[in-house]
């Protein structure tokens, strides 16, 4: 038998190790394009379907009503056939009061942009695109990974609260507009958050600082964290009202945080309520209670009233705005309300 010359036996080689790299790389290549479209970080239209939300059943949907702190502007009752769409657990708003990037229990980023009427009652919700939420592998964070609850927006970056796997991690808008990850914030998994009540409120001071609350109660309260910009942090507690759960935050121009609250019983059914902390209340060890300005139940329609957002229009209104998480159940509602914040 003729012996192979050893040149040609490692062009040989060479040839077959180089087809198997090319294999390889096609095979990891198709596998990616075919991810499901609800896997990429990449944004995809999607269509929501609105319409007027009755908030009082002797009321007509978008009619003006008073709300003890508040007045109702209007609300939406959102549908999507996208079958990531729902399971809203916070929001951010843009400064035109407008446009909205929010984050659900499935790992998944929304944005969109409120229409709105002549008389500033909310119409639709247009141009909206879905993205997943990637971890720090690239990879789309779902199940216990994903179940996001909490997001604040500096900027192009984006600070997301983690509960079951507790954390807060910092997200990025790169040239392409997909959002990544970009590093991770706080470790909270030693932390005494019982599960399924992780961090549900998030917010962020001009100095850097970020401000947490927990869902979990201790004798002082709700487990609230300072986190200053270089990574240090401290405790403080907030004092729920009876029978509420803390569900988010946000900060008003003039330096107040509203903290978001919902209660349910089979009684007396869904309940929330919006209380006003001052800045200057959030030192570390300290216990803090809030002014109660708006709380609604019994009459008025809601739903898990899960994410909070504020804007001052040009008239110099204060406005909020609420989004429900729907849990993803036929049953629920994904509900938008907007109220004006009476003048004190």
């Amino acid at each position: 038998m003729a012996k192979k010359h050893p040149s040609k036996a490692r062009a040989l080689a060479g040839l077959c190790l180089a087809a198997l790299v090319t294999g390889v790389a096609s095979s990891h290549q198709a596998m990616a394009m075919k991810r499901p479209a609800h896997q990429l970080p990449q944004w995809r239209p999607v269509e929501i379907t609105a319409k007027p939300h009755q908030f009082r059943g002797d009321k007509e949907p978008h009619e003006s009503i008073e709300v003890n702190g508040a007045i109702y502007r209007g609300g939406l009752v959102l549908k999507s056939d996208d079958h990531m769409f729902g399971g809203i657990s916070a929001f951010s708003l843009n400064a035109n009061g407008r446009a909205f990037v929010a984050a659900s229990d499935r790992g998944q980023w929304l944005k969109g942009e409120i229409t709105f009427d002549d008389m500033g009652r909310p119409l639709n919700v247009a141009n909206a695109h879905m993205a997943a939420i990637t971890g720090d592998d690239g990879k789309h964070l779902y199940g216990l990974k994903g179940d996001i609850e909490s997001l604040v927006q500096y900027g192009d970056q984006y600070i997301l609260g983690f509960e079951r796997r507790d954390r807060i991690d910092a997200y990025s808008t790169g040239p392409d507009g997909v959002i990544a990850f970009e590093k991770r914030v706080i470790d909270l998994s030693d932390e005494p958050l019982i599960r399924n009540e992780g961090i549900e409120a998030l917010t962020r001071f001009e100095d850097g600082a970020l401000i947490a609350l927990s869902q979990t109660e201790v004798k002082q309260g709700s487990i609230g964290y300072i986190l200053d910009a270089d990574g240090n942090s401290e405790k403080f507690h907030y004092k729920n009202k009876k029978d509420f759960s803390v569900t988010d935050m946000t900060l008003m121009d003039d330096g107040r945080l509203l903290v978001l609250e919902r209660a349910y019983s089979p009684l007396r059914g869904v309940r929330m309520r919006i209380s006003a902390i001052a800045r200057d209340q959030i030192q570390p060890g300290a216990i803090v209670e809030g002014e109660e300005l708006i709380a609604l139940g019994g009459v008025y329609i809601l739903d898990n009233m899960e994410a909070i957002a504020t804007h001052k229009d040009d008239e110099g209104r204060d406005l909020i705005y609420i989004l429900s998480d729907d849990n993803y159940d036929s049953l629920q509602k994904t509900l938008l309300l907007i109220f004006e914040l009476k003048k004190s």
